[in-house]
């Protein structure tokens, strides 16, 4: 039967019955789709007591075991049947947990909220956590369906989260109603997701000011040096409990990630992925999880929001191998997980969750192994700036030689279809083309390039020529020529793709000759911008120039018209905002590619390192420098319809690339 449920003054549907509505895949499921069934099933028979309506914290009841769950377990199942829902895997079973979890609703004051055991059978405590994973829950559902009441979840759990505030010990939100022993991470990371998620919502900067608060005394309270978090400042001692778990940089990272998305302030970006990064490496360790299956899920919320924002697959990839690994060793005969008798019923929602969310993952492809053949692949290097000198700093310029032949050897053997170079073949010197060019020539697959200011470095007589072509005189383009490049900028087709490679000092004191008409206006330019006292007010610098923006503007038109995507490739990048080394016109550019809805890609060098923004829908990625020190540094780019896979080698990052618009 249909049930109509008040709760906390919003009206909720929710379907009881003697189990959950099994659910079934759509399209061909992958493994962690069929496994995430095979679990869900072992659930409801194992745990779920059709007669009460309600679940068993365990398979087989224990001794101290109540009649009915405690409410962290319905917390985790309810955000497990989020993110099966999410899959389009099933319907109704938000609601339907929902509808439990109202039998835990207390109307208490200061607030009401959730009590920790089902109130007619004389309810428990009120835990802000256990309320504040509800919220978060509810919140997701509200973001994915537009459902008001889910929105009014999580503006309930908001008020009851804030009576556990206060300024002792400066700050922070308590772990349990009443106790005023410690405040907890996994009390005020939750809480800043649930203020974020409702400012997100709502746009209402109380949400704001409030996660910003409690972001900040989560910082300066309770992290460690390695990036990670504690468990608890207790009040009484002054000290933080030092245990780690992976629910607490989970919440942490994610909130991050959220800051970022909110604000566009870089600083939140790099703590999320140094966050990302030592988690990964400490709760993954040897292929295996180092904690629970719920705490675990927690922190593949966190992997799996990063990627929106820094779609770099390693954390979502090394967490799968860790749950690869657990269903071999784990999984008891039942379908449940642990050996040899199954884990509690909070561990089994923690592993339903995690399955939900790789199965999701992987239809994305970000798991790989789902993608099937691309329609073509692409090997890509940048700043290889050979020249026969000794090294200075971290540039190391005789070794290019090596990481270059090697690169080589790697696309041949791949049999990648052409080579992008991003600028920067040389540091200085025409000579420095030839033994460059004898390393390439093994290719078996066309090169192209896109000049970088650099290039120019080749000499004043060798200038005097290229100069004298760009100036309408009769020498001998020799570097254009060396390069193969016919136009300094230029565009061509492959499967369906256009890829258009620009020419960053078209408008430049590098790439004219003085008193040119273009020198005149580069210097016009550098001019205003120090005026202004702009940070990419460098002479290394340049800009396409209004000629290149015309052409460039009907190469976008063009693909339009064919109906083709887009690649954009230019030695400087646009991003990020207010740096040194964008181009000079980085803003106007931007303005004019951002509104194609094909345009997939933007890929530059130039800085050295490797780097990724998200901006009006282009997926902007920085190369590292191949000169930089004696590490590796090249990628090859696998091209499928719906996505780009960029599988870095050495120290180059690798992305999984989507259409964002």
């Amino acid at each position: 039967m249909r049930l109509s449920v008040i709760l906390g003054g919003c009206l909720l549907l929710a379907v009881v019955s003697a189990g959950r509505a099994q659910t079934t895949g759509t399209g061909q499921p992958g493994s962690y789709r069929q496994t995430e069934q095979s679990l869900q099933a072992a659930i409801e028979k194992n745990f779920f007591d059709a007669q009460t309506g309600f679940y068993r914290e365990h398979m087989r009841p224990e001794k101290k075991d109540n009649k009915f769950s405690y409410l962290w377990p319905l917390c985790g199942l309810l955000q497990a049947d989020n993110e099966i829902e999410r899959l389009g895997a099933g319907s109704g079973l938000v609601d339907r947990t929902l509808g439990i979890i109202q039998q835990y609703y207390s109307p208490e004051s200061p607030a009401p909220g959730f009590d920790s055991y089902v109130v007619k059978d004389g309810g428990g405590a009120r835990f802000y956590d256990d309320n504040q994973w509800i919220g978060i829950a509810a919140l997701d559902a509200y973001r994915r369906t537009g459902k008001i009441n889910y929105l009014d979840v999580g503006k309930q759990v908001y008020r009851f989260m804030m009576t556990g505030f206060d300024t002792k010990a400066g700050g922070g939100l308590y772990w349990e109603e009443g106790n005023r022993k410690t405040k907890n991470t996994c009390s005020n990371g939750p809480g800043i997701l649930v203020a974020l998620q409702l400012y997100q919502a709502t746009q209402d900067k109380k949400y704001l000011d409030t996660a910003l608060l409690l972001y900040g005394w989560v910082n300066r309270s309770l992290q460690a040096p390695s990036g990670l978090y504690y468990d608890n400042l207790n009040l009484t001692t002054g000290k933080a409990d030092r245990h780690l778990y992976a629910y607490n940089s989970g919440t942490m990272l994610q909130a991050n990630v959220y800051l970022y998305t909110l604000t566009k302030e870089q600083q939140y970006l790099e703590r999320a992925v140094r966050i990302a990064d030592s988690s990964s490496a400490y709760f993954c360790a040897d292929g295996k999880l180092r904690d629970g299956y719920w705490f675990s899920a927690v922190l593949l919320r966190a992997y799996q929001h990063l990627l929106q924002v820094y779609p770099d697959p390693q954390y979502v990839r090394r967490f799968a191998a860790c749950v690869d690994d657990a269903l071999q060793e784990d999984r008891h005969s039942s379908g449940l997980m642990g050996k040899p008798n199954p884990s509690d019923l909070v561990n089994q929602s923690g592993m339903l969750e995690i399955l939900a969310r790789l199965a999701f993952l992987e239809k994305q492809h970000y798991l790989g192994g789902l993608a099937g053949t691309p329609l073509f692949r692409f090997g890509v290097i940048a700043d290889v700036q050979y020249a026969d000198q000794d090294n200075a700093g971290t540039r190391h310029y005789r070794s290019s030689l090596r990481k270059l032949g090697e690169a080589v050897d790697t696309m041949n053997a791949a049999g990648v279809d052409f080579v992008l170079s991003l600028g920067d073949f040389i540091d200085k010197g025409f000579e420095s083309f030839a033994p460059l060019n004898k390393i390439t020539d093994r290719l078996k697959m066309p090169l192209y390039h896109v000049l970088g200011n650099h290039d120019f470095n080749i000499g004043e007589e060798q200038s005097k020529k290229i100069f004298g072509i760009n100036t309408g005189g009769g020498q001998t383009k020799k570097m254009f020529r060396t390069l193969g490049l016919k136009h300094p900028y230029y565009a061509f087709e492959k499967g369906g793709w256009r890829f258009i490679e620009l020419d960053a000092g078209d408008v430049s004191l590098f790439g004219n000759p003085e008193g040119s008409e273009k020198y005149r206006q580069a210097s016009a330019i550098l001019q205003k911008l120090k005026a202004e006292k702009a940070v990419n007010a460098e002479n290394w610098n340049g800009a396409l120039g209004s000629e290149q923006l015309r052409w460039l503007k009907e190469q976008l038109d063009l693909a339009v018209r064919k109906g083709e995507r887009v690649i954009l490739t230019c030695h400087m990048p646009l991003y990020p905002d207010k740096g040194r080394d964008v181009l000079w016109e980085s803003s106007e550019v931007a303005r004019l590619i951002e509104p194609y809805k094909n345009v997939m890609a933007y890929l530059n060098g130039h800085v050295h390192v490797s780097q990724y923004f998200l901006r009006g829908g282009v997926n902007y990625v920085s190369f590292k420098g191949m000169v930089e020190q004696e590490d590796q540094a090249f990628a090859i780019v696998s091209v499928y319809p719906d996505h780009l896979e960029i599988k870095g080698f050495g120290k180059e990052h690798s992305w999984v690339l989507r259409n964002a618009h």
